[in-house]
């Protein structure tokens, strides 16, 4: 790596663009291999060459997590206020917990939906008493022993786990911009190259020497990486691209190789901190960040004013779009049916479709339902605070 600054572009001149770009295309991402993510876990399950298809998609796709971290790094590593560490805190925290609690409580809600007085039994008549039923049984659910737990050692719903990754990542952040005033470029090298090596040997062997005490890294190198691109240039990018390239294209492979060896399914590869993820991830962010999209703005200026908008809602998007997954799967919204292999109810033979054409259809849908039910949600008075 080098020791010269390079600037990306649409990073000055256009920031709120470059960075609503990437969101765009994170979330969309997250909301692809969450919607394909139940065929790689099926595998042994399901025809093989549907099997393949979430493998490959799951696979392609697994940058978009590690993205949104990154594109966190570029923006506040970067921040030029000089905020104490309670004022940051308390100014990330503001934004990220209330959203939080509102869709833990709406999972807990939904996990628990067989407790709950069904819609069914709502009439013109009862509307208080319904109410008023369910906010007694909400109460009564097996908070201490189960739902509290949950909270406290696991995760209300799957894809609720990266909230409090984030959130210990900002609680570092204070002791981050310390240690950014004075580091080098070499120091980052330093940093970053360590952070690599731990999150590969972890992936692979968790009790190897040192590494496993080592896990306060986590994320952190996503974080850095995202201050270390915007500021400095890479030598030979174009190397790192293609290297990053081949990552991507070898996944699938190297997890279809691991499960015919374990003779089950194994994830291992599919892990964020594995080195083809981490060079996959990095290889993309330096593409999207070095392209001169300035060009394509005057082109299609409707096209990255929409980007920008579809941009504030990606944080609800992320919240909400797993709800429509099941909903959706288990036909619960006025009974239409749709999942990655199939366009009707599971036990409809006639309405079975091979993965490559639902995967794309479904994906769509939620995405499209995701971006309206977000926009139809912030009609509400306040939104904003708890719909994120």
């Amino acid at each position: 790596m080098t020791n010269n600054s390079h600037p990306p572009r649409l990073i000055d001149q256009n920031r709120i663009l470059y960075a609503d770009l990437l969101r765009v295309v994170a979330i969309l991402g997250v909301v692809l291999i969450h919607c394909t993510g139940e065929l790689t876990l099926s595998q042994g399950k399901i025809p093989y060459d549907h099997w393949w298809v979430g493998n490959v998609v799951y696979s392609s796709f697994k940058w978009s997590v590690p993205l949104f971290v990154i594109l966190s790094g570029m923006l506040i590593l970067h921040d030029t206020k000089n905020l104490s560490p309670w004022q940051f805190l308390k100014k990330r925290f503001s934004k990220i917990v209330p959203p939080f609690i509102f869709w833990m409580i709406v999972y807990i809600i939904y996990n628990y939906r067989y407790n709950f007085s069904s819609f069914s039994n709502l009439t013109l008549k009862n509307p208080f008493f319904w109410i008023w039923d369910n906010i007694y049984r909400f109460f009564e659910l097996p908070w201490r022993e189960n739902i509290f737990p949950t909270i406290i050692t696991g995760d209300v719903y799957y894809h609720l786990w990266f909230i409090p990754m984030i959130l210990g990542v900002y609680l570092l952040t204070p002791f981050f911009k310390v240690y950014l005033k004075s580091a080098t470029q070499e120091d980052l090298n330093y940093f970053l190259l360590i952070w690599f090596l731990n999150g590969s040997i972890y992936t692979y062997c968790e009790q190897f020497f040192i590494v496993e005490h080592m896990s306060w890294m986590s994320y952190g190198g996503f974080f850095f990486f995202g201050y270390y691109i915007r500021k400095y240039t890479i030598p030979k990018e174009r190397w790192l691209m293609w290297i990053g390239f081949i990552c991507f294209i070898s996944t699938p492979f190297i997890v279809a190789y691991r499960c015919y060896l374990k003779g089950s399914y194994d994830d291992r590869a599919y892990v964020y901190l594995s080195p083809n993820i981490i060079l996959g991830s990095f290889a993309l962010v330096v593409w999207l960040i070095r392209f001169d999209w300035s060009r394509y703005v005057a082109k299609f200026p409707k096209f990255f004013n929409l980007m920008t908008k579809l941009s504030t809602m990606s944080f609800a998007v992320y919240f909400i779009h797993a709800l429509l997954i099941d909903l959706l799967k288990n036909g619960y919204l006025w009974g239409f049916y749709i999942y990655n292999n199939r366009l009707g109810p599971p036990d409809c033979a006639a309405c079975a479709i091979h993965p490559i054409f639902g995967a794309p259809i479904f994906f769509t849908v939620v995405a499209l339902l995701s971006f309206l039910s977000v926009y139809l949600l912030r009609k509400l008075p306040k939104s904003a605070w708890y719909i994120g």
